[in-house]
């Protein structure tokens, strides 16, 4: 099996999306210039590479054949790389793109510079679908954002290594994990922080405070004789665990999933303390002359139909409840767990972002 097709997915999207950071940024002068006007279709930006030509083959289509409304997709740089961009835009009294694809942290930080425009609850009946997890609010408690997915973070070991495939996070601190393991390197990416809060201490709590941070990064620190990586590039993990070199640690269920469909031996877990869930968010752009039409994509990315798409093509767990959807057993235990998963403490990555960061370089991986 080749290094490129095992994790396609996730890892060619995220590196596609990288470059076109440049391509957003030399579009958006076209954009910004034609955003006053009403009669052009709704521009939507999200991860670029396989995500966004997914989005624009099967989630936009339905949208645009419902409402009448044409959607135009263009590729977004990863996190704050964005936010850089919007802003500045905004600075300028321009709009760059309407609706932004955003994950937790970077939908955080844009409600600092008042980027987004609240979500209208009557004009998006399909919101009823939601739980709190899936809804974003402002620093004054104004709806600005709605949950479109969720994706995970879950515990996959080699089972030519691990005939029985290990039910908790605490394998990861195994004397007889000594060298063995894959971890993300960025506090912020793989959260490692919420897993051991949750797994040692008992759940999140502890990381309120920056003594219980420290607290917490002590046993972090007892994993370093055990990871043989920590990763910022999924391919540096990838071909140890299908060789077996590097047969545990922590990896995106959806590629996880298509690995196991390309006959790489791996196990999959959902550990007994939860898999670590992220969210992937719709901003609406503060400004944006195409309200109405924003508001009514939304409206469609929360329903059941929209829902579904996403599951079966995007490869992310709905984030609406099962019951409102037609999933099987197996397509909803594909992308998602009934399991209570471990939600990141994303206001603490903003507000001690930086401190953080610095403790984790002196700590753990010391680059």
């Amino acid at each position: 099996m080749s290094q490129n097709v095992f994790s396609f997915e996730r890892r060619e999207f995220l590196k596609r999306s990288l470059a076109s950071a440049a391509l957003a940024s030399a579009a958006s002068v076209g954009l910004a210039g034609r955003a006053r006007a009403a009669d052009r279709p709704l521009v939507v930006a999200t991860w670029g590479g396989f995500f966004e030509e997914v989005m624009s083959e099967f989630v936009y289509p339905p949208f645009v054949e419902q409402t009448g409304i044409e959607v135009e997709s263009v590729p977004k740089a990863i996190g704050d790389a964005w936010l850089v961009q919007l802003d500045q835009a905004k600075r300028a009294g321009e709009v760059l793109v309407d609706v932004s694809g955003l994950i937790d942290i970077p939908m955080e930080r844009g409600q600092t510079s008042n980027l987004w425009q609240p979500v209208e609850a009557a004009k998006i009946p399909n919101l009823a679908n939601l739980t709190e997890l899936g809804k974003h609010y402002d620093k004054n408690g104004v709806l600005d954002g709605v949950s479109w997915g969720f994706y995970y973070i879950v515990l996959v070991a080699n089972n030519e290594v691990y005939e029985d495939a290990p039910q908790s996070w605490k394998v990861l601190w195994d004397p007889a994990t000594e060298n063995m393991a894959g971890v993300m390197a960025q506090p912020d990416v793989g959260f490692l922080l919420d897993i051991t809060a949750q797994t040692w201490f008992g759940g999140p709590e502890i990381l309120s405070t920056q003594d219980g941070v420290l607290e917490v990064l002590k046993k972090v620190e007892e994993l370093k004789p055990n990871v043989k990586l920590w990763f910022r590039d999924e391919a540096q993990f990838q071909q140890g665990l299908e060789s077996g070199e590097i047969p545990i640690g922590l990896y995106y269920n959806d590629v996880a999933n298509y690995a196991m469909s390309q006959g790489i031996p791996i196990h999959k877990v959902w550990p007994t303390e939860g898999a670590v869930l992220n969210r992937v968010w719709w901003g609406i752009t503060n400004g944006t002359p195409l309200n109405d039409e924003a508001q009514a994509f939304l409206n469609y990315t929360l329903s059941p139909a929209a829902q579904e798409i996403i599951a079966r093509t995007v490869g992310i767990s709905p984030s609406i409840p099962r019951e409102m959807t037609n999933l099987t057993d197996e397509e909803w235990y594909m992308v998602t767990t009934d399991d209570t998963p471990i939600v990141p403490q994303y206001d603490m990555y903003v507000q001690m972002g930086d401190w953080i960061n610095d403790r984790w370089t002196e700590t753990i991986t010391g680059f």
